[in-house]
């Protein structure tokens, strides 16, 4: 009886060992896979409408279903890129224009406590001659012959990716059964109705924390563009865009969305040469990011996120910084979902320990 319980122990150490294994082998399938299934997940309002159209009284195939979701997708991005192309390539163009030598001599004579902040590193022939030293390291024949072949690799694997990831997606929106059913293979008989249970909350309730999540950004985006508009602020709706998607990066994302909000707000003035309204635009563009997301995490998160993983927002605030410490950006991108799937599986399988069961009690 003991020697059978080593057995199964070992069996299970060994088939996670194997699971993790083939991760860390095929990281960046698992990552296409992942990203698809969060496509799916945040899909799965659109799948069930679609489901309910009917063409000559017969409900349409799981594949037209799935193709239509796609073109729907599809869509959706493509007016993403129509409002954020343009503009960024329009501020890149700006930037290019853009005389270093005029616009230092313009921050050294335009503000004195420009000017004094500059000194610190330098006059301004230190400053221009700076530039000019770093500028021609960048384009040395090697550097630039490794740039060009480095993106060349990164929008090879880009195309790739994209691609796979679509694929993946397709499929997965077709036969909606084809992860559970995945999972389940691999699942000891023992452990199935477990498994699941496991699978089918895991599902709802990441469903519900995404479309949150899409609402949130959408939210952030909208007031954040729609203000900096009516506000006179250039490029208002790319600031807009920026900013609702940084704000899936907790904390952090506010910090880097306001230093780029203002840089691209900045850059026509500087062209211009209107230094006299730059403080004046800073301002106003910090100060109306910063409210958004103020009002946000003070209001709309707590109850979208309280709401859709079922966890109060002292809770998620403890973990999502407990996840940056140990991963970085990307830990605290991912500390919710997993927080949340950490419960889910502690409510299946451990509820007899109190801790485990005090910490799912609401899923």
């Amino acid at each position: 009886m003991l020697a059978l319980k080593y057995k199964n122990h070992i069996i299970t150490i060994l088939s996670i060992s194997v699971v993790v294994g083939l991760i860390y082998v095929f990281t960046t399938l698992c990552v296409y896979l992942v990203i698809s299934m969060i496509l799916t997940l945040i899909a799965s309002p659109i799948v069930t409408l679609v489901k309910k159209l009917k063409f000559k009284n017969q409900k349409l195939s799981s594949g037209l279903t799935a193709f239509i979701v796609m073109l729907l997708l599809f869509f959706i991005v493509y007016i993403f890129a129509i409002i954020c192309i343009p503009s960024l390539f329009n501020e890149l163009s700006i930037i290019l224009e853009l005389s270093y030598k005029d616009l230092i001599h313009e921050l050294f004579t335009s503000n004195a406590s420009i000017s004094k902040l500059l000194l610190q590193y330098g006059n301004e022939k230190e400053l221009i001659a700076l530039i000019e030293k770093n500028f021609s390291k960048l384009s040395n024949y090697n550097n630039l012959t490794y740039i060009i072949n480095n993106t060349y690799s990164i929008m090879g694997s880009l195309v790739g990716g994209i691609f796979s990831v679509c694929f993946i997606t397709f499929f997965f929106i077709k036969d909606q059964k084809l992860i559970s059913q995945s999972i389940l293979l691999f699942t000891p008989t023992n452990y199935t109705i477990q498994m699941n249970k496991l699978i089918i909350t895991s599902k709802a309730m990441m469903s519900r924390y995404f479309i949150g999540l899409l609402i949130d950004v959408f939210f952030v985006g909208f007031v954040v563009g729609s203000s900096l508009w009516v506000a006179g602020i250039k490029h208002a709706l790319l600031i807009g865009t920026i900013a609702g998607l940084l704000n899936i990066i907790p904390y952090i994302g506010p910090c880097i969305s306001i230093i780029t909000g203002v840089m691209l707000s900045i850059c026509n003035l500087i062209v211009a040469n209107q230094f006299e309204q730059v403080p004046h635009t800073v301002i106003i563009t910090t100060t109306i990011i910063a409210s958004v997301y103020l009002i946000d995490a003070i209001i709309v998160q707590p109850y979208i996120f309280s709401n859709t993983v079922k966890a109060h927002p002292l809770e998620l605030f403890v973990v999502t910084i407990m996840a940056g410490k140990i991963g970085g950006i990307f830990g605290m991108i991912i500390a919710i979902p997993v927080y949340t799937l950490l419960r889910i599986t502690s409510k299946v399988f451990l509820t007899n320990y109190k801790f485990f069961k005090e910490v799912s009690k609401n899923v």
